[in-house]
């Protein structure tokens, strides 16, 4: 093992982790974890740092951090912190500099997706693993996160603010639950294509609305992958 990925092993053991429960909290594939861990992919002390504060490691000990990679003995872990929601970083509390040097570490194998309100204007961020460069299939730069606008899709268990991860889609999909654009502002709705070039959109807020449309006359966003729901 290298002397990170030492770090980074002991400080999941200690807090009674999976390899794949990290991979997710730090936006990673769990085989890479497992090479980091193994010493088969190098990294550098930002991106170890960055991984030891989505474990939980609190900011105040970042100096044991430091001392145990000059070879100075640390302070035990502390106790393990349960994890309940995805780590999301604020576009007011990231800075280039940590993206950048967070990027470089990884290799490429992570990529930012941005998080976007029902305007399209960017709240925040993810680092998502690629796979063949791909995310979801779909090139790493069309891919966004919805933070759910509104209480309109409730009742298929999407609440407001939970992160709806899109891949690009310029028609209609039948059976998905897509992302439009409607009066300037995006809205999630499921669809279910008709004949004559005509879609039934639905949502559930209180109780099941839906409207049938000439598909022609949307602007289709993309399509939901994935729901990641928030506290």
């Amino acid at each position: 093992m290298s002397r990170l990925g030492d770090l980074i092993r002991n400080e999941r053991v200690n807090r009674s982790l999976s390899a794949k429960q990290v991979a997710k909290m730090c936006g990673v594939s769990e085989k890479y974890l497992l090479e980091v861990e193994a010493g088969g992919r190098i990294i550098n002390d930002d991106a170890a740092r960055r991984m030891l504060k989505a474990m939980g490691k609190k900011e105040e000990l970042v100096s044991d951090f430091e001392a145990t990679s000059t070879g100075e003995v640390s302070r035990p872990a502390p106790a393990p912190q349960r994890r309940e929601a995805p780590e999301v970083i604020t576009a007011a509390s990231s800075s280039p500099a940590q993206g950048s040097a967070f990027m470089d570490a990884l290799g490429g194998v992570v990529r930012r997706v941005p998080i976007v309100d029902a305007l399209g204007k960017e709240t925040g961020y993810r680092m998502l693993a690629t796979e063949n460069g791909r995310i979801e299939n779909a090139p790493p730069d069309k891919v966004f996160y919805l933070a759910c606008p509104d209480a309109s899709m409730r009742g298929y268990r999407m609440r407001p603010g939970d992160l709806l991860l899109t891949v690009p889609a310029q028609q209609p999909v039948n059976g998905a639950t897509m992302i439009i654009t409607e009066l300037g502002e995006r809205k999630v709705r499921r669809v279910t294509r008709q004949d004559g070039g005509r879609c039934l959109l639905q949502w559930f807020d209180s109780e099941p609305m839906s409207k049938v449309v000439p598909e022609k006359d949307v602007q289709w966003v993309g399509r939901v992958v994935r729901c990641e729901f928030t506290p």
